[in-house]
């Protein structure tokens, strides 16, 4: 037999087999999942069972891809991969990129956290590339992404930077470089409640990119974000209330594409954003009680559909101190399915 004892301190005990053509040579084998020293104690017996012998070993695991994580790691080499890399296994984890770099083949995810653990840190990445999903959570919390370089790199189909889900809580994303090219947001919280987007630089070269994108998502922070997109720069849609957008730089370069679109959002707050989009700068549809303040804005500067508001079946809605200018069309489209509406000292301007 052979007592393996890992680097946590666990101890797992191996039987060692022989065949007819070694009779005199027994192994075993198994799969790591630790990183460092594990140590190796070899135990032969006679046929009396006597222990007569032992011998002793051990062999060092390094940082690769296709591991789970249990405690503090940082990299110190470039990495690549064909499935997903990193797994987090436990709690109160720091994962530190250390400037290096993690390259998949457009599959997969770079970080899984589908098993929630709490309070990661992920930082310092110099590249977390080529894969369907940079950072995949689900329901964990008090986490922090911070100065990393990711991209979602699938040509077809939905992929995400960054990707909240179902639960994910209070956490923070802060200067990144986060891109993508295909149908789905940089960006995307899903069910996910007092998170805080802040100080990132977001590109999408995909035809209907989103920047941000928070979907059932409640109480979240998105400000200080530098955003260049085909899509969508920021969406609240299908229940997203009590969320905050200020002080972004938002342009959306894609002939239908928003600044800032509210659908099914209420009780949200935009305030201090500069707004360019191709079709129109901020659009609320079937969403009411929110609220827009000092925002800088033009619609339509591609194709030929825009304005700087647009407000479809909204109610209740307040515009306060904006400039809202139309390169195509008004300023302001108000469409007769909207009601209750108040705007207040708001500079509005149309090229047509």
């Amino acid at each position: 037999t052979a007592n393996v004892t890992f680097p946590n301190g666990t101890i797992s005990q191996l039987t060692l087999t022989n065949n007819t053509a070694h009779p005199n040579k027994f192994n075993s084998s198994f799969t790591p999942n630790l990183l460092g020293l594990h140590n190796i104690t070899f135990f032969a017996n006679d046929t009396s069972n006597n222990i007569n012998s032992t011998e002793a070993s051990n062999f060092t695991v390094t940082l690769g891809c296709g591991i789970t994580l249990l405690t503090d790691t940082t990299l110190t080499r470039d990495l690549n991969t064909s499935t997903t890399c990193f797994t987090i296994g436990a709690d109160n984890i720091i994962l530190d990129g250390n400037g290096f770099t993690i390259t998949g083949n457009t599959s997969g995810y770079a970080i899984n956290n589908t098993e929630g653990y709490d309070n990661i840190t992920i930082k310092n990445f110099a590249g977390l590339n080529n894969f369907s999903y940079g950072l995949y959570g689900i329901n964990w919390s008090n986490s922090t992404i911070f100065n990393n370089s990711i991209s979602a790199d699938v040509v077809s189909g939905a992929s995400y930077a960054i990707w909240l889900d179902d639960g994910s809580n209070q956490n923070t994303v802060s200067s990144n470089i986060l891109s993508g090219n295909s149908t789905g947001a940089v960006i995307l919280l899903d069910n996910a409640f007092y998170n805080s987007i802040s100080y990132n630089n977001i590109s999408g070269e995909g035809t209907s990119n989103e920047g941000i994108k928070l979907q059932s998502s409640n109480n979240n922070n998105i400000s200080n974000n530098d955003i260049y997109v085909q899509g969508d720069s920021v969406e609240l849609v299908t229940d997203s209330y009590n969320n905050i957008v200020i002080n972004n730089n938002l342009t959306s370069t894609g002939s239908s594409s928003e600044g800032i679109r509210f659908s099914g959002a209420g009780s949200n707050n935009a305030t201090n954003n500069a707004v360019n989009s191709g079709s129109d700068g901020i659009f609320f549809t079937s969403s009411s009680n929110n609220v827009a303040t000092n925002n800088n804005v033009t619609g339509g500067t591609v194709g030929t559909l825009g304005s700087g508001l647009l407000l479809t079946n909204a109610f209740n809605n307040t515009l306060t101190n904006n400039i809202f200018q139309g390169a195509i069309e008004a300023g302001v489209t108000i469409d007769s399915s909207s009601a209750n509406n108040t705007l207040t000292n708001n500079n509005i301007s149309s090229n047509v």
